[in-house]
């Protein structure tokens, strides 16, 4: 009785794990020209399958593959997260992020903390992008002492100018909050 259900049971599990293999399709693993080893669902282009080696892989490979390639691609995004966070802490140190050009009503203090938000927001809408720098701030509605202010933050965002609404609020404790929001 207990070796029918374990034969069961393994049959069941061969089973899935082929028909999963089958399903999922050919993987391809080529290394392109600067060493990059890349895996792909879909052969390489053209112009690589000239200068590649292509191996097609088998579906335990496939598998492996898939997770290889999962676990590159993490590694790059973590290093591209590093790589943009040094970047912005290094401009930060060294006053280029702030003071902003314009007309700003902000403190150097409160254009920090607007920037140190902006960057990574605007970052999300061109990730391919590495310079998000703000090349102009004006005052659309000047507010008193106890109301908001709104100003546009232009930004350089490799070659394009994008703008920003930031409204910059008096909190009644006497701390600062902002908003931001792309212009469309």
């Amino acid at each position: 009785m207990k070796i029918e259900k374990v034969c069961r049971h393994a049959a069941i599990a061969l089973a899935l794990l082929t028909s999963g293999a089958a399903m999922a399709g050919t993987i391809y693993k080529w290394v392109d020209e600067s060493g990059d080893v890349h895996y792909s669902e879909s052969p390489p282009s053209q112009t690589m399958k000239k200068d590649s080696q292509i191996r097609r892989l088998s579906p335990t490979d496939q598998e492996l593959a898939r997770a290889k390639q999962e676990r590159l691609n993490a590694q790059r995004e973590a290093k591209d997260r590093e790589a943009r966070r040094a970047a912005e802490e290094a401009a930060l140190k060294d006053g280029t992020l702030a003071p902003v050009p314009g007309e700003t009503g902000a403190t150097i203090d409160i254009q920090r903390e607007v920037l140190r938000a902006l960057v990574p927001l605007d970052w999300k809408s061109n990730p391919e992008c590495f310079r998000h720098q703000v090349i102009d701030t004006k005052r659309t509605e000047p507010g008193a002492a106890s109301t908001a202010t709104v100003e546009r933050w232009t930004l350089d965002r490799c070659g394009a100018r994008i703008a920003y609404q930031v409204t910059i609020t008096p909190m009644s404790d006497g701390r600062i909050s902002f908003s931001i929001r792309e212009e469309r």
